[in-house]
């Protein structure tokens, strides 16, 4: 939450967000599957993503956001709709900043999801297109934390 008041903090205007592990129940795999639906492009994230007028991109100190197959969908589908770049925040610190992961190397909680969205990703592009636009994203420095 700190992040998210970091990223909106000198607007007037506070924005409704959709944030997905809030949104989403995170139940068991059968729970997340039904919230998530069979294919990609009717995710619940992606039917946000399509009617917001801004990606928020929340980091975390704990695990790197495009190690995960579903956050690479979530950021794939931002550009799809033309938020990168000038539609795109950033907040949270830049822990992982110097990760040189790639987007073939994701996990996901199921093994069909992360071979569904391998799929998804290379058909988008693969490492080639996308890693280069993550690698901006994970070294973005918001100064979170910082006392300017």
């Amino acid at each position: 939450m700190d992040s998210l008041r970091h990223a909106y903090d000198v607007a007037v205007v506070k924005p409704n967000l959709f944030i997905c592990a809030f949104s989403l129940f995170q139940g068991d795999a059968s729970d997340i599957e039904q919230a998530l639906g069979q294919s990609i492009p009717q995710a619940p994230f992606v039917k946000a993503l399509k009617a917001a007028e801004r990606y928020v991109v929340v980091r975390n100190r704990m695990e790197d956001l495009y190690t995960r197959a579903w956050c690479l969908v979530e950021y794939i589908y931002a550009q799809k709709f033309g938020f990168y770049k000038d539609k795109v925040l950033i907040t949270g610190p830049n822990q992982f900043s110097d990760s040189r992961t790639t987007c073939t190397e994701i996990r996901a909680s199921s093994e069909e999801d992360r071979l569904k969205i391998f799929k998804f990703i290379m058909d988008e592009g693969g490492p080639s297109v996308i890693d280069p636009q993550i690698s901006e994203f994970r070294a973005f420095d918001a100064r979170f934390g910082s006392s300017l």
